[in-house]
């Protein structure tokens, strides 16, 4: 009997059963090859994990080698941070070292140059011209008269004197409310030493009236010659001469230094009268 005969004598339930055997057949092949495919790629996958894991095993020794070359450099640059340290332990101890000896050569240096002032300083006080004001008077005095001033100037020092200047001021005060003021300049190009000279600097010509004479006669005024100067060594040093100052004195009818007026802050003197 052939197979088809025999499968169309089959029964319905056979039949059935039949199919599903070779169905489940087919799908017990069918998983068993998707089976192997998933063996083979995981095989696969195992080999580049294992490869992967071998570089990363090779990076493992690369970096522990870097680790261990910083490691020796990190103790090659402690050990020169701390010759460094010596030294400069020892440069600073150099250094405090030359700071005592400059300081001490400063202090010699000073000393020295103190001593060559106070040496240049007596060499020019000994060895320069001085000029002071010997007479501060006026030929003419009273009311009405034209007062003007005769300055004595004398050279107290060692050497001549060149290029002097001299500016001389008249200043008349007295009550009530009566003030002159006069300036003049003299000048001279030469004056021997311990020689001396009289001027009147030219200047305008300043007259009281007798109120204001008598007010300067019974002490209620003033009539000041007061300047001051400049003048020059042989070498050219300039000089400057304190200010003179010379009042009229009712008591002694004369000219005598100030001595008792002072000059104010912007230069000019400072007056005051107090009526008797």
């Amino acid at each position: 009997m052939k197979l088809s005969q025999r499968w169309k004598q089959t029964s319905l339930p056979n039949k059935l059963l039949a199919g599903a055997s070779g169905l489940m057949a087919l799908g017990t092949l069918f998983y068993a090859g998707v089976a192997i495919f998933q063996y083979r790629m995981m095989r696969e996958q195992a080999e580049i994990t294992k490869g992967q894991l071998r570089t990363m095993q090779d990076q493992s020794n690369i970096i522990q080698g870097q680790l261990s070359a910083m490691q020796d450099q990190a103790n090659s640059i402690r050990a020169q941070t701390n010759t460094l340290n010596e030294s400069l332990t020892e440069t600073r101890k150099s250094v405090s070292a030359a700071e005592k000896q400059a300081n001490a050569s400063q202090i010699s240096a000073k000393a020295a140059e103190e001593s060559a002032t106070i040496a240049r300083q007596a060499f020019d006080i000994g060895e320069r011209p001085i000029i002071v004001v010997k007479l501060a008077t006026m030929p003419n005095l009273g009311p009405d008269v034209y007062l003007s001033p005769l300055v004595t100037i004398h050279n107290v020092g060692t050497t001549p004197a060149n290029d002097i200047i001299l500016r001389v001021n008249l200043r008349i005060a007295s009550v009530p409310d009566f003030f002159k003021d006069s300036s003049g300049v003299f000048e001279t190009s030469f004056l021997a030493a311990g020689g001396e000279t009289s001027f009147e600097p030219e200047m305008t010509k300043v007259v009281v009236s007798k109120e204001s004479w008598n007010a300067i006669t019974n002490g209620r005024g003033l009539l000041i010659i007061s300047g001051t100067g400049r003048y020059k060594n042989l070498a050219g040093k300039e000089y400057v001469m304190n200010t003179f100052c010379w009042y009229y004195s009712p008591e002694s009818t004369r000219f005598s230094p100030c001595g008792w007026h002072k000059m104010g802050k912007n230069g000019s003197w400072k007056i005051t009268i107090s009526p008797k």
